[in-house]
């Protein structure tokens, strides 16, 4: 049966202690990022409050999701050492993916596997869900 939803995935860090150029220090190069301090957007004078380092998997979304999760397992596990050592200093430290739903139906799973190496590292799984489909008028 062909999976009827789209995914993203990226592994977050996210520290009010932590400036992005230490996590890329500890970490490496980031797909993106930003620091405490830097603007929200140009729209507002807002300043973030935080600095995130995010790791994307940029696969093709029509992907299955455990081919997203994966690369960004692997990551942390060559980082095992370094994720340990700043996680007390972190707000957040998870994965996180985009489900792209086509419909009201459907589901997802992980394996067995990459639920242990999920758990393994103890990172968490966030889940944001976005519904593709057209509104319907009644």
């Amino acid at each position: 049966m062909a999976d009827r939803h789209r995914y993203t995935a990226s592994l977050r860090v996210v520290s009010t202690e932590l400036r992005l150029g230490e996590l890329i220090a500890v970490l490496g190069e980031p797909t993106r990022g930003h620091d405490i301090g830097d603007p929200v957007s140009s729209r507002t004078s807002t300043k973030r409050e935080h600095s995130t380092w995010t790791l994307d998997a940029d696969l093709d979304r029509e992907r299955p999701l455990d081919e997203h999760i994966d690369p960004l397992v692997a990551f942390a596990e060559v980082h095992r050492v370094q994720l340990a050592e700043i996680r007390p200093r972190c707000e957040l430290i998870d994965i996180f993916c985009g489900v792209f739903a086509n419909d009201a139906q459907g589901g997802w799973e992980l394996s067995p596997a990459l639920m242990q190496r999920l758990a393994s590292l103890d990172l968490a799984l966030a889940f944001d869900l976005y519904s593709t489909s057209e509104p319907t008028s009644d």
